[in-house]
């Protein structure tokens, strides 16, 4: 086996799944091994590499297993993104439209007014301006902040423009072309002594989703990602440029956000708790095309295009409670990019 070789996609009907030796592909496999036990000694309980889609490295732990699935947290929002993506080449939703146009209109708490200035788009990118209670903060396209509120009610679009529940559309279009039959939206019940009307969206509370997944899975969706939408050849999500621009910068505010994507910006990144924009990369060991989906409790799915990987983890939180990043991240990539095959200077 050679670097070049073809991009592989598993069987979608079984787990059989191809690997590769690290060193045919001038990876170093003593140093992939410490990567995996450094994943293992911090709360993991999956964690799986993907080179061109073959099988760098796999190990679980604990709770961890092959068919176990897991609430992903946070890291759902890119996988919405995608499922948005469908829907726009499916022409049943505009992004620079009024997102009373998705959801209806009385979504949230403000006038009919302000709530026609806010677009889209601005869901994704995390610039409605709204509070956590959906009333008004600032101006849309003004201020970045992260809202789960105003992710979470995408979810209500999706099924109010498919007519279908999500579990049933999102299988339909995703899960099943690419092999995920482990995935599937589950209603989640708040936690002891939070009120229903906290933990929900919507005139009648219907409860958030989690988005319950295996690791493999997990991965399935990052090398659907790294093939710009593409499986085996098909397109899934035929919109390659929504794609591209879901994890491109979207808005000066927080450049290292696209569409519910993390981006490894070079210039500068706010993270969500409310914190003021920090100057240099969002992950300072990774290459800078490196986007990812994370999500709480360390759940992290990372693509990487310019080292043709993939790479998933599952687990408790592996270092500090952080929001979207910890020094995990950091801490993992350093010795990632140690293992990874010498490249010249300036390559890509």
């Amino acid at each position: 086996m050679t670097r070049s070789a073809p991009c592989y996609f598993p069987p979608r009907g079984r787990d059989a799944w191809e690997t590769i030796r690290p060193a045919d592909v001038g990876w170093d496999g003593d140093l992939i091994e410490a990567a995996v036990n450094f994943a293992g000694d911090r709360n993991s309980t999956a964690f799986i590499m993907l080179h061109r889609g073959r099988i760098l490295a796999e190990r679980y732990w604990r709770t961890g297993a092959i068919d176990v699935p897991a609430d992903i947290a946070s890291a759902q929002k890119s996988v919405t993104s995608v499922l948005i993506g469908i829907a726009r080449h499916e022409r049943l939703l505009d992004l620079g439209a009024p997102s009373a146009a998705f959801l209806g209109e009385g979504w949230s708490q403000t006038s009919r007014q302000h709530e026609d200035r806010i677009l889209l788009t601005h869901h994704l990118t995390m610039t409605t301006g709204l509070a956590e209670d959906l009333t008004m903060g600032a101006e849309p396209g003004t201020t970045w902040a992260y809202n789960n509120r105003t992710y979470h009610i995408l979810k209500e679009g999706l099924e109010r423009i498919t007519c279908r529940p999500l579990d049933e559309w999102s299988r339909e279009v995703l899960w099943e072309p690419l092999g995920m039959k482990h995935t599937s939206w589950v209603a989640r019940q708040p936690p002891p002594g939070v009120p229903r009307n906290v933990f929900a969206f919507g005139p009648e509370h219907a409860p958030f989703t989690g988005l319950v997944t295996t690791l493999r899975d997990m991965a399935r969706f990052g090398l659907l990602m790294a093939n710009l939408g593409r499986w085996d050849g098909a397109p899934v999500v035929a919109d390659e440029g929504y794609l591209r621009s879901s994890i491109a910068s979207s808005q000066p505010l927080n450049p290292a956000y696209g569409y519910l994507w993390w981006l490894n910006t070079q210039g500068s990144f706010v993270l969500p708790i409310r914190q003021p924009m920090a100057d240099g990369p969002f992950n300072s060991a990774a290459p800078a095309d490196l986007f990812c989906a994370l999500g709480a409790g360390d759940q992290k799915i990372y693509v990487c295009p310019s080292l043709d990987l993939v790479v998933a983890r599952q687990g408790t939180a592996a270092a500090e409670p952080g929001a979207a990043r910890s020094s995990f991240d950091r801490d993992l990539w350093a010795m990632l990019m140690a293992a990874a095959p010498a490249r010249s200077p300036g390559a890509h």
